[in-house]
């Protein structure tokens, strides 16, 4: 799961790297348009491609584990649910941290850093308490999620509630896609999870 993540990180900053002159020069000239195009391209060109190897990874993940370990280890599939939905915000909001890194946003931030770090401690806090390896990835889920919340606070104070509707798309897609996980997880359909994601995946490329 952390090799998986790793790679889907690097991806995302291969594909957000050159974009950020353009966004720098979008915050530069106040042309909040053509700044709002710029982000939903970022996250058209990764939001679709993690989602599909999310899906595609499903059937074989654990299979793909135990040939990668040779059966040393347990493989945890909620565990691997949780940390991959995390994913799906770690990408929505590195860009915008790294935009607020170009431009010198510095305190944003730092509430940003905060905000996921708490999240994250405190989830992790609760192991203790119900003894389970989930729950790790439960709250570095719960960390990213509110860290994307923060990071779209701020936008909203900085440029406003349009501005916010305007970027928060793929957001919502992300939050789809964890509620379909989420219901897999509960009641082991996967029928509703893969009929859920697919429909998304229709309505992003129509």
């Amino acid at each position: 799961t952390r090799t998986i993540s790793n790679l889907a990180m690097r991806f995302s900053f291969v594909i957000s790297e050159p974009l950020m002159p353009d966004l720098q020069k979008d915050f530069s000239n106040k042309n909040d348009y053509k700044l709002i195009d710029n982000l939903k391209y970022y996250w058209r060109l990764t939001f679709l491609p993690i989602l599909l190897l999310f899906l595609l990874l499903i059937p074989f993940i654990e299979s793909l584990f135990n040939i990668w370990t040779s059966n040393k280890l347990d493989f945890n599939f909620k565990l691997f649910f949780w940390i991959f939905l995390s994913i799906f915000f770690t990408n929505y909001s590195s860009v915008i941290a790294q935009y607020f890194r170009r431009i010198n946003y510095a305190k944003y931030l730092i509430f940003f850093n905060i905000t996921k770090t708490i999240s994250t401690i405190i989830g992790l806090y609760f192991i203790n308490f119900n003894n389970s390896i989930e729950t790790a990835g439960i709250a570095i889920f719960l960390g990213e999620l509110l860290s994307c919340l923060l990071l779209l606070f701020m936008f909203y104070k900085i440029k406003g509630i349009v501005f916010v509707k305007n970027i928060s798309f793929y957001f919502i897609a992300s939050l789809l896609v964890s509620i379909a996980s989420i219901l897999l997880l509960i009641f082991d359909n996967y029928f509703i999870f893969y009929f859920l994601c697919i429909s998304l995946i229709i309505s992003l490329i129509t």
